[in-house]
């Protein structure tokens, strides 16, 4: 998010103005909020490592220190093994290689992963809604006639009307940069998204990858741990509720073993020392928690998709939520006030053959991000503009 810094000479500070971003709440805590917090723990476990070691193996006593700091980055580099303590020590490979832990070195690298995953719908919308309006534009004009009194006011009222008037006469035809878009274009246009419904379109799609990134996020982490992640929450409920417990030594293992070879001069010694996983501690944690803020962002993601889809699908949806900033003879319209049937009908002409989707999403961005009496203002002088043309 983009700063403005203005100098109050009078009162001698500084006052920095944050420039608004141009998408919803919801889109903002998937591409923000959990972007940001997926990135400080992931900082917070990579600088841990650094702190103190991420692994302790408890090897004989005749190996001097420095064998010692080998054996522990060897351990941690080559990955260790889970055996029960009710079992021996196998001899055989292919036995060990089914019980690897090889998922804590790369942690951090899979919550940032993770926090990409958030972000990347927000690329996709800057990427499709700037092609036929700046949106962030649009509503600094809106932001700006907040701050201004008289005259001003009104003048960039006008100018804000004027911009998205240009916009509402150019929408029955999408803005294609590429000849070689044109095959694309016409299949939009055989769907109606070239009558103002592009920006409604991309705003839908986004909205819905947000819910199909948390989505994919459960079978992405369950493989690169490999510890069978989409059921770690439902272990974890049921362990609590039956053995008031929430340590899943399966998943997470705090002793692990190790095995390593030392080549002599003429033969090979391997040995097989026992480590602790201290990290597995934090880990545990931080999956766990991982795996409830996925289940209720895809909750939360998959709503607001249906209800907006819902809403766009529904014309009288519209006409409820424009009608209730329009004014008559000067006077705000009510539920229960009694309009001629004609009246009906130019309004339903206007919000549905004038504002079109776009506009009326385009309305409720400005009644959201900014103020409520400004989308008020704008949506009655584009209607007093459209009584007059």
């Amino acid at each position: 998010m983009g700063g403005i810094k203005k100098y109050d000479a009078e009162n001698k500070i500084v006052i920095i103005k944050l420039g608004r971003s141009d998408d919803p709440l919801m889109h903002q805590v998937n591409r923000f909020g959990c972007v940001l917090l997926f990135v400080i723990v992931a900082i917070g476990l990579s600088a841990q490592r650094f702190a103190k070691s991420p692994i302790q193996c408890w090897c004989p006593a005749q190996f001097p220190d420095f064998q010692v700091n080998y054996i522990n980055d060897y351990c941690w580099v080559r990955n260790t093994y889970v055996v029960d303590f009710n079992e021996s020590l196998s001899t055989v490979s292919s036995i060990k290689k089914t019980r690897i832990i090889q998922y804590y070195q790369w942690i951090p690298l899979i919550l940032v992963f993770q926090a990409l995953s958030f972000f990347a719908p927000r690329m996709v919308w800057l990427a499709c809604s700037g092609y036929s309006l700046n949106i962030k534009k649009l509503l600094k004009m809106a932001d700006d006639i907040t701050l201004s009194h008289g005259n001003d006011k009104h003048e960039l009222i006008q100018a804000t009307v004027q911009y998205l008037k240009k916009y509402l006469k150019n929408q029955n035809c999408l803005n294609i940069r590429y000849r070689t878009w044109e095959g694309p274009r016409e299949l939009l246009a055989s769907y109606g998204l070239h009558k103002g419904n592009v920006l409604v379109f991309i705003f839908l799609m986004t909205s819905l990858l947000y819910a199909v990134s948390t989505v994919g996020q459960f079978f992405m982490v369950d493989i690169l741990l490999g510890v069978d992640f989409k059921t770690l929450g439902f272990d974890v409920m049921s362990r609590v509720y039956n053995d008031k417990t929430i340590a899943d030594h399966r998943r997470f293992p705090i002793v692990t073993f190790c095995d390593f070879d030392i080549r002599q001069m003429t033969n090979f010694q391997t040995w097989t020392v026992q480590c602790s996983l201290p990290i597995n501690l934090y880990s545990e944690m931080i999956f766990i928690t991982d795996w409830f803020i996925l289940v209720f962002m895809t909750i939360l993601n998959f709503t607001y998709f249906i209800y907006h889809l819902v809403s766009t699908i529904l014309p009288y949806r519209a006409e409820i939520y424009i009608r209730k900033f329009m004014e008559i003879d000067g006077e705000r319209v009510s539920k229960y006030q009694t309009i001629s049937e004609h009246e009906l009908e130019k309004q339903r002409d206007f919000i549905h053959c004038y504002l079109r989707r776009d506009g009326v999403f385009l309305i409720w961005l400005m009644s959201n991000k900014v103020n409520p009496v400004v989308a008020g203002e704008i949506v009655n002088n584009l209607w007093k503009s459209y009584q007059s043309e």
